[in-house]
Order: C-alpha cells, then sequence, then structure tokens
C-alpha cells in the first residue's frame, strides 16, 4: 500500500507523482514504513500503462488505496504457483516453469548475507575458514596448490552426516546455519520471515568479484534437499557431480579466465543451475534428477554451502549469499488454481510473499486500473536508486 506525499511535484496528477510506501510487501525492493517507508517516484505518461510486461512494477488503485506489486501474469495466461515459483502456459494441462535470468533479473533476488554489510564479514561465526584461507581487508584468498580434489569429493560424501568442522578439512569455505528466505533490508538489516520461523531458501546461490589464478578451479558444494552437489568452474569449463556420478561436463564461453577478475553470479534458479559472467548468462543446467513437487516452505530440509579451490589460488571480494523470491500459495489463490486471466487482466505479486496482500487475495486487476509506473526510490537519499523492471 502506497500513500500519496503532500509535497507538490511539478506536473503532479498528470505526469510524475510520489508515493510513500507504507507496508512491507514489496521488501527488499522497496523499504515499507507508515512514516520511514520509501519515496517512490511514479511515471504517469509510461508507454505501456496499459499493456505492462512480465516483472515490470505497478502502480495501480484498488478499492479506495493505491498500491504497488509486480506483474507476473499476462491476459489470456493460465498460471499457478507450485514449489515456491511461477507456472504458465496456454493450457492448464500444459504449463511450464517461468525462468528468470541470473543477469538480467537481478533485481528479482534478495542479499542474505554480504561480506560488505554483515557484521564481520569473513570473519564472522557465519562462515568456518580453513587454515588455507588468507584473509586481506575487504577480500580472502583461498589457497588451493596444495588442495587434493580427491580429499574434496570424500568429505562431500560425509556431508550428511555433518561432522563438525575444523581448521583442517579441505574445504576452505563452509556457511554455517541455513540459508533461509531472510533477507537484508535497504537499512543493513537482517530481516527473517514473520514470526521468527525462519524457512530454508531452496533457489540461493553466491554472486561477487572473483580471481583465480593460474590453474585455480573454483569448486561449490551446493546442498539442494537432502542431495549434495559438486560444481567445479576452471580450466574452459564446468563440471556438475551428484553421489560421485558425474552428470555434466561442458566448455565455459567465455571461459573463466586466469589472473582477471569476473563478476560472478551462481545460483539454482527456477529449477536449473545457472552462471552469469560479468554480466551474460553463459551457462545452465537443469538435473532430471530434481522433481519435488508441492513442496512446504515451512517443512523445507536445511541446506548448505561450502567453497573451495584446487590447482591454484582464488580471490574473492564483495561476496554475497543471495536466493530468488519464493512465491507461496496464500489467500484464496490455493482454491483458484491454475488461474485462467481474461483480456486486459494481470496477475500481481509483492516480492515480500509472506506478507503481501495481492492477487492471491484480491484476484487479478485490471489493465485500466494502472495508473504508473515506478521509476526510482527518490528518498531516503542512502536508499536512492533507480528500479530495473
Amino acid at each position: 500500500m502506497v500513500v500519496a506525499l503532500l509535497t507538490p511535484l511539478v506536473l503532479q496528477n498528470q505526469v510524475l507523482d510520489a508515493y510513500v510506501v507504507s507496508t512491507p510487501s514489496m521488501e527488499p525492493t522497496i523499504e515499507g514504513d507508515p512514516s520511514l517507508g520509501d519515496r517512490v517516484l511514479v511515471d504517469k505518461l509510461w508507454d505501456n500503462l496499459s499493456r505492462p510486461s512480465r516483472f515490470h512494477l505497478v502502480v495501480f488503485h484498488h478499492k479506495s488505496k493505491t498500491v504497488v506489486k509486480r506483474v507476473v501474469g499476462l491476459p489470456m495466461e493460465w498460471l499457478k504457483i507450485e514449489d515456491f515459483d511461477l507456472w504458465i502456459g496456454d493450457e492448464a494441462s500444459s504449463l511450464r516453469r517461468i525462468q528468470k535470468s541470473p543477469s538480467k533479473d537481478w533485481d528479482m533476488f534478495s542479499t542474505y548475507w554480504d561480506s560488505d554489510r554483515s557484521p564481520g564479514g569473513f570473519h564472522s561465526n557465519r562462515w568456518t575458514l580453513n587454515s588455507s584461507v588468507v584473509s586481506k581487508k575487504g577480500e580472502i584468498i583461498l589457497e588451493g596448490t596444495q588442495t587434493k580434489e580427491e580429499d574434496l569429493f570424500a568429505e562431500a560424501e560425509r556431508i550428511h552426516s555433518k561432522p563438525p568442522l575444523n581448521r583442517k578439512l579441505p574445504w576452505h569455505m563452509r556457511f554455517m546455519g541455513t540459508i533461509t528466505t531472510g533477507y537484508i533490508d535497504g537499512f543493513g538489516r537482517l530481516k527473517e520471515v514473520s514470526g521468527g520461523k525462519n524457512a530454508a531458501a531452496r533457489d540461493f546461490g553466491i554472486k561477487g568479484n572473483f580471481r583465480l589464478q593460474d590453474n585455480g578451479k573454483l569448486w561449490i558444494l551446493y546442498r539442494y534437499i537432502d542431495t549434495p552437489f559438486i560444481l567445479i568452474f576452471g580450466g574452459g569449463q564446468v563440471r556438475v557431480w551428484k553421489d560421485s556420478q558425474l552428470l555434466t561436463q561442458s566448455p565455459l564461453i567465455p571461459a573463466l579466465k586466469t589472473k582477471k577478475t569476473l563478476k560472478f553470479t551462481f545460483l539454482f534458479l527456477d529449477g536449473r543451475f545457472c552462471l552469469a559472467l560479468n554480466g551474460q548468462d553463459v551457462w545452465e543446467f537443469e538435473p532430471r534428477q530434481l522433481s519435488p513437487k508441492r513442496l512446504n516452505l515451512g517443512l523445507f530440509p536445511g541446506n548448505s554451502l561450502m567453497l573451495a579451490s584446487s590447482g591454484g589460488n582464488i580471490e574473492i571480494k564483495n561476496l554475497k549469499i543471495i536466493h530468488d523470491f519464493h512465491y507461496l500459495e496464500l489467500g484464496n489463490f490455493g482454491s483458484w488454481s491454475p488461474i485462467r486471466l481474461q483480456q486486459n487482466q494481470y496477475f500481481v505479486l509483492g516480492d515480500n510473499s509472506r506478507d503481501s496482500q495481492d492477487s492471491r487475495h484480491f484476484g487479478p486487476i485490471q489493465g485500466s486500473s494502472i495508473i504508473g509506473r515506478p521509476l526510482m526510490v527518490a528518498a531516503p537519499w542512502s536508499r536512492f536508486h533507480f528500479f530495473h523492471h
């Protein structure tokens, strides 16, 4: 929900308007609070005012209120929410999962941990680091020249037993505890789900600046539900292992260049592993073995994340743990799903799915009710930014 600012703007109500977002339904994209919420500048002459695209933010009238949400369903589509993801199609019997891009849809990921903002950074109690990790100001180095790959595989096989980690174990870094659907808000605070019931994230990964030296290979252990996967990036290729079985080995174009810093984004997203380098999607792989159905977010098992290097050193800066928005079947939507949208109807959701009144509760909106598109957070100054979608 948003409340109109009293401060007049040039051509207010005709071209631009400003609103204070008063609820947390769009966090972390837009901070919501009755008095301290983000001041959002809205474009009322947007060319696509009555025909927004998927994932666009829109401002619309609902009953006597002005509301901001994100468009996820378009006219004449069938839509459902399953396994925390969105599924669409022309027929109810043939829906497909919407797969977002790690490079183009970056504004739809939440940050759970940030080396630059989380207390303690790399030396917080959220990470266990082994003796081969060298720390410098604002960065760490995973010294991998002495790492034995067979030791990394052996340790991964023991992941279910969760042995006490100590500084002699081969994996350089292990994130301690569960990565949840909580998020760091615009003021640097970690906000967990309502009621303190931490829910494990399913679609999550890492983002940061990585530099591989010499013949360095980056190892990632990602535990999905009860299954640990090992992903190895380096030498111009990527390999994915599960239960000592090589699932795929493919060239990585462009290759992970040594001695060059790369913007690295890796995560499990909408049913597949994917990687973006320097803002471009370069690789994805969908494990056929994974087909969970009707998972309950509150009952979802834990997860784990470990990092290592072999063959050479890896320098890491600005590391973040990120996760996708996890959409829930709340409100009346469980009895509607799947739903067929009619002409000029749009299905809208809040980014903070657990705490949002949206189309799951009041149904699709009419295109004629859309009054504008949020352009930017204009205030507070510390939160100033333009919206991507």
